[in-house]
């Protein structure tokens, strides 16, 4: 999850390495939308002799993907703010999402080698109908700076 970033978290982690689980807990309920937070309540629950330790292992992994995608969402957002107050702003739209796409499989790596050819995008998005890189890549192939979206 990386280092806290704000006073909730750091107190949160402070008392998650105190084992304070109500402290953490307390922590947890008055900042519910704050999923770093929720990943230490559930982690603090963690004990070998917990009935329940698969369950609370599972919410707690949950809840730290939370915690990575909203960080993510974040730092795309910041990026694409930029590049909409830049003069070429498709361009840095699309080179600042491009930085959050990681090719898993040579059929990504093949996509991003495409990445501005729509047609052979959609045969690889056959082959993959359920493959995100590939989706935001076909997305942004429509990206024009004349689009009236923009």
């Amino acid at each position: 999850m990386g280092e806290p970033t704000d006073e909730w978290q750091h107190q949160a982690l402070e008392q998650y390495k105190k084992g304070d689980a109500i402290a953490v807990k307390k922590i947890n309920a008055s900042h519910l939308r704050d999923y770093y937070c929720k990943c230490l309540g559930f982690l603090v629950n963690a004990t070998s002799t917990n009935p329940n330790l698969r369950k609370i292992l599972s919410a707690a992994a949950n809840a730290a993907a939370d915690h990575a995608h909203v960080k993510t969402l974040d730092k795309i957002s910041d990026g694409n703010a930029r590049a909409f107050e830049s003069d070429d702003l498709v361009d840095n739209a699309t080179e600042n999402i491009l930085k959050f796409l990681t090719p898993q499989t040579e059929y990504h790596q093949l996509a991003l080698a495409s990445r501005t050819n729509y047609d052979a995008l959609k045969e690889l998005e056959k082959e993959n109908p359920e493959d995100n890189l590939i989706k935001v890549l076909l997305y942004l192939t429509k990206a024009k700076p004349d689009s009236p979206a923009l």
